[in-house]
């Protein structure tokens, strides 16, 4: 186990706020073993809280929380993924791609996911930005969380997309990992 992922799913920060003292010792006490603790975000945490959001508090408030950005989420929450991995760049570890279809429905259902590359995340501009950042061993990761088409196949889309734009590219820091949640 090299690290842990939380995704508490809050959008206001008087839910969250409760969390600081837990998410603090979490970190200390996987730190012991080596493990790192990190935030992964879903569109929730960056929903608007007056002049804050929940994902910009968490790393206001907890001094060396690690981030696990999943830029689909985020551009699905109305932010900039690629405004997020600039201004936070030195605390992802991991960097979780998934994507969805332009003006995606907020519920539920595979309908809105496309294949990664293949919606409304700047990929080629993201890879661009992770060929800089200090990702941990898993590196990228592609979630895939449902699919309209058959699912295996917008995986090996998404790896194929993410693939043309790491031509070239030997950082050892930046590997690709894949696995559906």
């Amino acid at each position: 186990l090299c690290y842990y992922a939380y995704s508490p799913q809050k959008s206001k920060i008087s839910d969250a706020s409760s969390d600081i003292p837990d998410l603090k010792m979490a970190i200390s006490e996987l730190a012991e073993d080596n493990i790192d603790f990190l935030f992964h975000n879903h569109f929730n945490e960056l929903a608007d809280d007056g002049d804050d959001t929940v994902f910009e508090y968490y790393i206001r408030e907890v001094s060396g929380l690690k981030i696990e950005p999943d830029a689909g989420w985020i551009e699905f929450a109305g932010k900039d993924s690629l405004e997020i991995i600039r201004n936070y760049g030195s605390k992802i570890s991991v960097l979780h791609l998934k994507d969805f279809v332009e003006n995606a429905d907020k519920k539920a259902g595979a309908d809105r996911f496309a294949a990664v590359g293949e919606g409304i995340i700047p990929l080629k501009e993201i890879i661009r930005e992770a060929k800089g950042l200090n990702l941990i061993d898993t590196g990228i990761v592609i979630d895939q969380d449902a699919s309209p088409n058959d699912l295996l196949e917008d995986l090996r889309r998404g790896l194929e997309n993410i693939k043309k734009y790491l031509k070239g590219h030997n950082s050892p820091s930046l590997h690709l990992s894949n696995y559906n949640s």
